[in-house]
């Protein structure tokens, strides 16, 4: 038997819906309309319910979305009589953020695809959908089976919360808060909050699984194990250092046992031998102290930057900038969000208010340039740099190796060349350390 259901309260405009239901009456509970149902009703839910609730939602979210165009139109119809350069301004500048989003959507697929958000293509999200994001995750970890694994990858940088609830939420580590007022910039609860993985920060604290250059240890958190590339290029370079370490150590020995024998037994009556022989011995002690120094060197290279940043390194995902949004309108909270250098700007690009488009465009500007000139070309030459090292590290014991033969003449690049260039690349990411730490510590961002 069908009914139709109107719900809501009649004396609201728009509040009335349709709800059209199907009640079976059944007297001893053992009816089940899967299986029992009578086959004009299985017609009725299959050519009439269901495509008729089907109706009913797609034309509220056309209506939704035309409202939301006629509202952007009202706006935009306003902002043109309030100011119209600034408007038109406005217009431009948004369009060039739109053509740096889609650079910084590009450079983040280094690390997205690690985060199952590969085919997402989005560089922001809106506070209720970074809360939904968390809220997924949480019930994916309560549920033991998650149906979504991009789940609470977004709101992991993020960790967006309501002001008036739950404060500013920022840490004792991180930069900030910096205060902004809402209402003046014009930011509401859907301007949408950048996620930006790929950035100066991120790069200088080896937060990228695929530019991590940590090929002795490995750094293999969660990220990292999920990174299939990562993980093959790490085996593999573990597998060539450590051969070529067990190799160089194999060959020093030999020398070693050689030139012993050597001395011991066929050089006592040949002088010219002996000092021959000597000499292999004390090329064996250089090749040793040169084959523990490589690996020494590597370890300096690869952890040194943890030391200048300190404690803004953290286990978690979240980004060392605290942003706080107030506003102060009744049926708004404000909300505040962690972010890094590029996503700061890159929020503040936003802004809504035309008559601050001088402002709006110095922001564009500077997301202009900080997205092409450093994460850009930084995320190009850190993957380099990452390769450059792999080889290095692979480099380094063949070296000590060719020492303790005498061959060290054979090759164009000696050990001091070695350790000049792998400390030089080192000292890339220790540079971004202490100029985050800088920026973080002296930097007034508002």
């Amino acid at each position: 038997m069908y009914f139709i259901v109107l719900h809501g309260n009649p004396n609201e405009e728009f509040s009335t819906g349709v709800i059209i239901q199907c009640i079976y009456l059944d007297d001893d509970g053992t009816f089940n309309p899967e299986h029992d149902g009578w086959a004009g009703t299985k017609f009725l839910d299959k050519h009439i319910v269901k495509p008729t609730k089907d109706v009913i939602e797609g034309t509220g979210k056309v209506l939704q979305a035309a409202g939301n165009v006629a509202e952007t139109l009202g706006d935009l119809a306003k902002n043109l009589i309030k100011n119209t350069i600034g408007t038109i301004c406005s217009l431009f500048l948004d369009l060039i953020r739109l053509i740096v989003d889609g650079i910084q959507i590009i450079i983040n697929l280094i690390e997205t695809p690690v985060l199952h958000r590969g085919l997402e293509f989005r560089l922001a999200y809106t506070y209720d959908e970074l809360v939904e994001d968390y809220k997924q995750k949480q019930a994916n970890e309560d549920e033991g089976n998650p149906s979504d694994l991009s789940a609470g990858t977004r709101d992991m940088y993020t960790d967006v919360k309501a002001v008036k609830t739950y404060g500013t939420g920022c840490e004792q580590w991180q930069k900030g808060p910096i205060e902004i007022d809402g209402d003046e910039y014009e930011f509401t609860m859907n301007t949408e909050i950048p996620v930006i993985p790929i950035d100066i920060y991120n790069m200088a604290i080896g937060d990228i699984s695929l530019l991590d250059v940590n090929f002795l240890t490995g750094n293999e958190n969660e990220t990292n194990k999920n990174n299939a590339a990562w993980m093959f290029l790490r085996n593999f370079a573990v597998a060539i250092i450590h051969t070529t370490l067990y190799l160089a150590t194999a060959i020093l020995i030999i020398t070693l046992i050689w030139n012993g024998i050597h001395i011991v037994k066929g050089s006592i009556d040949n002088p010219q031998a002996q000092v021959k022989y000597k000499e292999g011995l004390k090329r064996f002690c250089t090749s040793l102290v040169m084959l523990v120094g490589t690996v020494v060197i590597m370890a300096v290279g690869i952890f040194a930057s943890n030391v200048f940043m300190g404690d803004l390194k953290t286990d978690e995902k979240e980004l060392p900038i605290r942003v706080c949004v107030n506003m102060e309108s009744e049926d708004t909270e404000g909300y505040s969000f962690s972010t890094n250098f590029t996503g700061y700007i890159r929020y503040m690009a936003q802004i809504r208010n035309v008559d601050k488009f001088g402002e709006k465009a110095a922001y564009t500007l500077a997301y202009f340039c900080i997205v092409v000139f450093v994460n850009l070309l930084g995320g190009i030459g850190m993957f380099l740099r990452m390769i450059v090292m792999l080889i290095l590290a692979i480099v380094g014991p063949i070296i000590a190796a060719l020492h303790a033969l005498n061959m060290q003449d054979k090759v164009a690049f000696n050990y001091s060349k070695w350790v000049k260039l792998y400390l030089a690349l080192s000292g890339i990411q220790v540079c971004l350390a202490i100029a985050c730490r800088i920026i973080l510590e002296c930097a007034v961002l508002k």
